[in-house]
């Protein structure tokens, strides 16, 4: 992550801890689920948070949103695709870069600004983490986003100033345990078995294994009828 503690503002240390929160709940290299999310443990955070839930390749929707993007927008945000708060030439390049999310699974950060005319330009951060689904596949993530100064005309549509995405490392899954060799003599007893003999049925006329075998008669005898 390129956030830094010692560097961080007031807004990027809400990110920052966003960032720890979502760390803390990992397993190893595994992803957090969806259901793990307790928002007490980021309250500071709430008004800047928000979940999104991946509806197609490139494109994500607000699930839950805190006040300050609802703020930012002039209107209730949940539902409505992460997209909306792009200026429309930003969102095919904002296209990969959530599919990266879901697909790899990376992390977003993002640095966003949105100028007006007659208004100075309005700053704000973004950072997007991949989360797991109830079935455990990586459709959901947890984000926030900051602006900075005061909102006094919304809607605020964004441009993407720096963009950072970082591949996740994933779980290792455990190698199959490697055959023992075999010692020089050992050698002869690895194909030490017998070759299996393929099913003959018996025809009608063969003899049962419990038969006594037919004695030949000597030359001078001879069997009456």
């Amino acid at each position: 992550m390129s956030l830094n503690k010692k560097k961080a503002t007031l807004r990027s240390k809400i990110l920052l801890d966003v960032m720890e929160y979502w760390e803390s709940m990992r397993d190893g290299d595994s992803l957090p689920r969806r259901s793990d999310i307790d928002p007490r443990r980021i309250e500071g955070a709430l008004p800047y948070a928000f979940i999104l839930e991946e509806i197609a390749p490139g494109l994500a929707r607000f699930r839950v949103a805190g006040g300050h993007l609802n703020d930012l927008m002039g209107m209730e945000v949940r539902g409505m695709p992460i997209s909306a708060i792009f200026t429309h030439t930003q969102r095919n390049r904002l296209l990969p870069m959530i599919e990266k999310v879901f697909r790899e699974p990376s992390s977003l950060e993002l640095s966003l600004s949105s100028r007006k005319a007659g208004e100075e330009p309005t700053e704000a951060e973004m950072l997007i983490l991949p989360l797991l689904d109830d079935d455990g596949r990586p459709t959901r993530a947890l984000g926030c986003l900051v602006a900075r100064g005061p909102l006094l005309s919304p809607p605020y549509r964004f441009q993407v100033t720096q963009s950072r995405s970082t591949p996740l490392p994933q779980p290792v899954l455990a190698e199959e345990p490697a055959r023992p060799q075999l010692r020089p003599e050992d050698r002869v007893l690895e194909g030490f078995h017998e070759p299996a003999k393929p099913f003959a049925p018996a025809s009608e006329t063969a003899e049962t294994p419990d038969a006594a075998p037919a004695r030949e008669l000597p030359s001078y005898l001879r069997v009456v009828k």
